[in-house]
């Protein structure tokens, strides 16, 4: 079980203050220098030409340099002023109370989330990430894993969807390349005013968990699972992101609720707890790729082996669910063609032929050389934007607790561990994450990031009248308050900038009157992100997005999908009358010259069907 050293002070003098002060500020500091960095040396420029294989660092040059000089600004002011508060004095309240204001967290962040969705983002997921769970879950309502392609429409299926799908042109099936576990949620649960309801209930669940995590491993402190809800809740990559499409909020959501099942099985000597965490973590290596639980988990799990807590014996259901369940995940895609089509010759031979091995190591090939030049500055980048949409009140109590490594529990041990193993393994595997808010990859564990801050906190209290550990405990109080009221709306703003134009445009598109749209040659980065069509192809207009060496009007145009059909040919002028922005670091390339491009219409209205 848990052992810790409680005559260990975490601040005994002014240097030692400092210390913690300035490691606290450093996020904002490197940040700061970071960013100037990459725009003095022309790396990320509003007029940049390049690929959007950097459009992480443009994120970073465009929110993070004005994000790390507020956070530096708040760490400053919080420690100045915490001399004269005394916030610390209403930090002690009753049990019956704790679990109210819990409750009435986990409530205002399910509404908090939903009003993110709806008016931050406009319900709209900016990268085709967000949309593929949704492709999935339509075929998922319509009670089938995999939707049909006439040989008419597997004739374009790579332009109607040009990435992120599994598609076997020998059965004319198509579906979402990721695992169907976050599809399977959204398409359970019901919408309101368009916005699904599954990441509103997903936060509600996260806050509940980490609340109940708080009071597991702190059971004689009432006012631990309000801090760690508090915590979590106004740190802001936990809504901005729950306000997004990605599988990242429920892969949040699922860790935690496995930490809170694999706590109480450990303390309390259950076995089937252990048996429903399992489950729960079965589960989440389905959601989305497969290797985001498992990371996680595994520094948690070595805790039983170990016997740094709970008993050996718990390990057999986490060893025997995973090793079912891993292996059904990783092959999904060949046992939905063979589950739909009762064909066997769809499941693999070979390992080679394991479409998702076999997709990953694809993908490595393309981008690993393209990238390597980058990958330090991803990895600074990342990095960096997972501590700076954090509340800097968790890297502030979170450094308390690592100053003083010998008081540290196990499960902070195990919590860190996870964390490391995380951003490794994800710089291995995809150094590169594109469009995130915050860092997208290590969003999963966040409630590591709150349990080290929690044990800091700990720490402070249990020498409270120590004046410095009593002004950084009301410097973190401050700092919550900040980011409520300061880093969460700045951050939502920034968001909204990025967004709302793209959701115009989208939804522009969509009103098209014509049948075909096709995106082809603009000078935009992610123009492919436009391509959002129905699994079974029912919308109107279709969106097509044609690689540069394909010209219009296509050959051999199939009945029901081109033949006959009015296609309008998408112009950067178009663009700007939907209201795309250009030249800014959110939308760089040249502004769009005076003048308007003639409109390219081919079919009926234009010399003929194509």
């Amino acid at each position: 079980m848990d052992t810790r050293i409680p005559h260990l002070a975490p601040v005994k003098t002014r240097s030692a203050f400092w210390w913690i002060v300035a490691i606290t500020l450093l996020p904002a500091v490197l940040g700061v220098y970071f960013a100037q960095l990459l725009l003095s040396s022309g790396i990320v420029s509003p007029d940049d030409p390049r690929v959007s294989l950097i459009a992480t660092l443009m994120l970073f040059a465009a929110q993070d340099l004005p994000g790390g000089i507020v956070f530096g600004a708040l760490v400053l002011g919080a420690v100045l002023i915490a001399r004269k508060t005394r916030l610390s004095d209403h930090f002690d309240i009753s049990r019956a109370n704790a679990q109210r204001i819990v409750a009435i967290l986990a409530l205002s962040g399910a509404v908090a989330t939903w009003l993110t969705a709806r008016f931050v983002f406009h319900g709209y997921g900016l990268s085709l990430d967000e949309y593929l769970p949704q492709f999935q879950a339509e075929i998922i309502r319509h009670g089938r894993l995999l939707a049909p392609l006439t040989p008419g429409e597997m004739a374009y299926h790579m332009y109607l969807q040009p990435i992120f799908t599994y598609t076997d042109e020998a059965r004319g099936l198509w579906a979402s390349q990721y695992r169907p576990g976050h599809a399977i949620l959204l398409a359970l649960m019901p919408s309101l005013d368009g916005i699904n309801l599954l990441n509103p209930v997903l936060t509600a669940l996260s806050v509940w968990s980490i609340a109940n995590i708080a009071h597991r491993l702190w059971p004689k402190r009432p006012e631990m699972p309000v801090l760690g809800a508090v915590l979590f809740l106004f740190s802001p990559q936990v809504l901005v992101t729950a306000g997004t499409g990605f599988s990242y909020p429920a892969h949040l959501a699922f860790n935690l609720i496995w930490l809170t099942l694999f706590l109480k099985g450990s303390y309390e000597n259950r076995m089937l707890v252990h048996l429903g965490a399992a489950f729960v973590g079965a589960y989440a290596i389905g959601l989305h790729q497969v290797h985001v639980h498992p990371l996680f988990a595994s520094p948690f799990l070595m805790l039983l082996l170990l016997g740094k807590i709970g008993r050996r014996v718990h390990l057999i259901p986490y060893i025997v669910l995973y090793l079912i369940f891993l292996p059904i995940w990783v092959l999904w895609p060949e046992l939905a063609v063979w589950a739909t089509t009762g064909d066997l010759s769809a499941l693999p031979r070979r390992l080679a032929d394991v479409n998702y091995l076999a997709d990953f190591l694809r993908y490595t090939d393309v981008t690993d050389s393209v990238e390597a030049p980058f990958r330090s500055l991803f990895l600074a980048a990342n990095v960096l934007r997972y501590l700076l949409w954090l509340s800097p009140a968790v890297i502030l109590f979170a450094i308390v607790a690592l100053r003083t490594p010998r008081r540290l529990s196990s499960v902070d041990w195990a919590a860190l561990a996870s964390i490391v193993l995380t951003i490794v393994a994800n710089h291995i595997l995809m150094a590169n994450q594109m469009l995130t808010w915050g860092a997208r990859y290590y969003h999963p564990i966040i409630g590591n990031m709150i349990i080290l801050a929690l044990s800091g906190y700990a720490m402070l209290r249990e020498a409270r009248d120590a004046p410095f550990a009593r002004r950084l405990i009301e410097a973190g109080g401050l700092l919550i308050l900040a980011s409520a009221v300061v880093l969460l709306p700045q951050r939502m703003l920034q968001v909204h900038a990025k967004v709302a134009p793209r959701a115009s445009v989208q939804k522009a598109i969509e009103a098209i009157d014509a049948d075909v749209v096709v995106i082809q040659r603009l000078p935009i980065w992610f123009q492919g992100d436009f391509v959002r069509n129905s699994p079974f192809l029912t919308n109107r207009p279709l969106i097509m997005a044609l690689p540069a060496d394909v010209h219009l009007p296509l050959p051999e145009a199939q009945p029901g999908v081109l033949k006959g059909a009015r296609i309008h040919v998408l112009t950067v002028q178009d663009l700007a009358t939907f209201g795309l922005p250009r030249g800014t670091l959110y939308e760089p390339g040249p502004t769009i010259p005076q003048g308007r491009e003639p409109r390219r219409l081919f079919g009926h209205t234009a010399g003929g069907p194509v």
